[in-house]
């Protein structure tokens, strides 16, 4: 095979191979066939050789089809810009040359750039799409779901190892530098965690009112949420700004329970990053409260199960009820079997419940409940 035919069989297949790089493959495959034309007349069997085998090796980088990713992109352009130097041997470049490859290097990047963001772009409304497809667990629980649909369902394991692996990808990029450090984080209802929960990326000196904003304010990205038209309009609470509380786990809060699992209540001004690990893909979660007035935050165990539940806390002097009474009224139909202080386990049940015996936006009480017998 001349060395004419076998760089034009070279420029085929990395023109077949490549769609990342084009830009200074163009400009390299013009040079190398204009002085492989000038080799070929002049018969230097010698220089043949280095020059082929310079070409085959270049060409090498782009076997195994068309890879579109940055290290793939970086290889081949390096292979390229490398072997520019080595050309010389053959024949002088242009005096312009290496700025014309250095503007060809560019258009290159800004091209693999665009098809990467063509594709996140692309893909991010069919993840939105399944995630408004899968049921949240307030969902299966109440209305119920075909077990036939989703019990033991293959695609779903797929795609749950595909979005591990993106995931860690995304850590490592971070963690390289690559990307912002931003946490992401859960936001969930606190009286009802297994209900919908919003996601939002905060970055790390951010504060939990930015987070509000992310989430709340700007949910429908003009600056109001539904139902704001009539900024007099009273919807009760559902167009509160909410309170942000953070579940934690510490016997010196929580005596009273084996998991030892308390809320706090979050300021405004407090940073993501005196809250939550900082390290890169680290993830947090925050639950709200959207309530008018003074309450507290009571961890209540129904049969067993822990869970949280907002009391209002009265403000009313005629109110003098105790706690015990309180409760038994507010759980009807159930028996209240114990109430105590949660940090330390004493009785709390014939405290008055109002707000000059506990402060707001405080977890002070554990409340047992269990079902009436009969």
């Amino acid at each position: 095979m001349g060395i004419q035919s076998m760089v034009k069989h070279a420029m085929v297949n990395m023109k077949n191979n490549n769609t990342s790089n084009p830009q200074t493959a163009r400009l390299w495959s013009r040079r190398v066939t204009d002085i492989a034309a000038d080799l070929e007349r002049s018969g230097d069997t010698a220089k043949k050789e280095r020059f082929e085998k310079l070409i085959t090796a270049v060409a090498a980088e782009f076997d195994g089809g068309d890879v579109q990713t940055p290290v793939t992109f970086l290889k081949r352009q390096t292979a390229i810009i490398q072997s520019e130097k080595a050309l010389d041997e053959f024949k002088a470049p242009d005096p312009n040359r290496d700025t014309i490859m250095e503007e060809a290097k560019q258009k290159d990047v800004q091209k693999l750039e665009k098809n990467i963001r063509d594709i996140c772009e692309s893909s991010l409304p069919l993840l939105q799409e399944i995630c408004s497809i899968l049921p949240s667990k307030k969902d299966i629980r109440e209305s119920g779901v075909n077990e036939d649909i989703l019990a033991g369902n293959e695609a779903f394991s797929q795609l749950q190892v595909a979005m591990a692996q993106v995931n860690d990808k995304l850590s490592n990029l971070q963690e390289m530098g690559f990307m912002d450090q931003k946490l992401m984080v859960a936001i969930l209802h606190l009286e009802d965690p297994d209900g919908d929960t919003l996601h939002r990326h905060c970055g790390l000196d951010e504060t939990i009112g930015d987070l509000i904003v992310k989430a709340f304010v700007n949910a429908n990205g003009d600056g109001e949420t539904e139902g704001s038209d009539d900024e007099d309009e009273d919807d009760g609470d559902s167009d509160l700004i909410p309170d942000v509380w953070v579940k934690k786990w510490d016997p010196g809060h929580n005596s009273v329970t084996k998991t030892g699992q308390w809320w706090e209540w979050q300021n405004e001004s407090t940073k993501i990053r005196d809250i939550f690990p900082t390290t890169p893909g680290a993830k947090g979660s925050v639950e709200v409260v959207a309530r008018k007035g003074d309450y507290v935050v009571a961890l209540i165990e129904d049969n067993g199960v822990e869970k949280g539940k907002v009391l209002e806390l009265p403000n009313s002097i005629k109110r003098k009820k105790c706690i015990n009474d309180h409760m038994k009224q507010l759980f009807a139909n159930q028996q209240v079997a114990r109430v105590l202080e949660l940090k330390d386990g004493t009785d709390a049940s014939q405290k008055m419940f109002n707000k000059l015996t506990y402060k707001s936006k405080t977890n002070p009480l554990y409340i047992e409940l269990k079902a009436i017998e009969g």
